[in-house]
C-alpha cells in the first residue's frame, strides 16, 4: 500500500481506520463514518473536514492550472457535503490564485451511487452518435 498519498490520508477508508483505531467499532463503512459526522460526533466531523481540507491542497494546483468553472464533490463523503466542503474551500481558496477561484463553484454530484452508470451511458450515446460512427453506419 502507499504512503503519503492522498487516499491514504484523507481517502474514506483511511478516516474509516482511524476511527476504528481509536476503538470506534460502530464505524465500518464511510456511510457510517459520514452518518456520524452527520449526528454531530466531533471526531467524526474533523475528520471529514480535514480530508477536505487535505484535498483541497492537491486541488489548488489544478484549479490554478485548469481555472474549471466547478467543482463536483460526489461518493460517499460528498453526502456530508456541507461539511466537507467547508475544508475544502477552505485549503482551496488559501491555495489557489485568487482569479482561479473567483467564480468556482461546489457543485454536489447529482446522480449519487448511479454516477458511473450515467457516466458509461453518456459515454457510450456519445461513441455511437459520433459523426464518423453515424456516417459509417449509413455507408454500410
Amino acid at each position: 500500500m502507499s504512503t503519503g498519498c492522498l487516499e491514504t490520508v484523507a481517502g474514506g477508508w483511511a478516516l474509516v481506520a482511524t476511527l476504528q483505531e481509536q476503538g470506534r467499532t460502530d464505524v465500518r463503512h464511510v456511510r457510517d463514518l459520514v452518518a456520524t459526522a452527520l449526528a454531530g460526533d466531533p471526531v467524526a466531523r474533523r475528520l471529514l473536514r480535514g480530508a477536505g481540507r487535505q484535498l483541497g491542497e492537491v486541488l489548488a494546483v489544478a484549479v490554478n492550472l485548469l481555472h474549471p468553472g466547478a467543482v463536483v464533490v460526489g461518493g460517499d463523503m460528498g453526502n456530508a457535503f456541507d461539511l466537507y466542503t467547508a475544508g475544502l474551500r477552505e485549503s482551496l481558496y488559501a491555495r489557489a490564485h485568487p482569479g482561479a477561484v473567483r467564480d468556482l463553484r461546489f457543485l454536489p454530484a447529482t446522480h449519487g451511487e448511479a454516477a458511473g452508470l450515467h457516466g458509461c451511458a453518456a459515454l457510450a450515446i456519445d461513441r455511437a452518435l459520433d459523426p464518423r460512427a453515424v456516417n459509417a453506419l449509413l455507408r454500410s
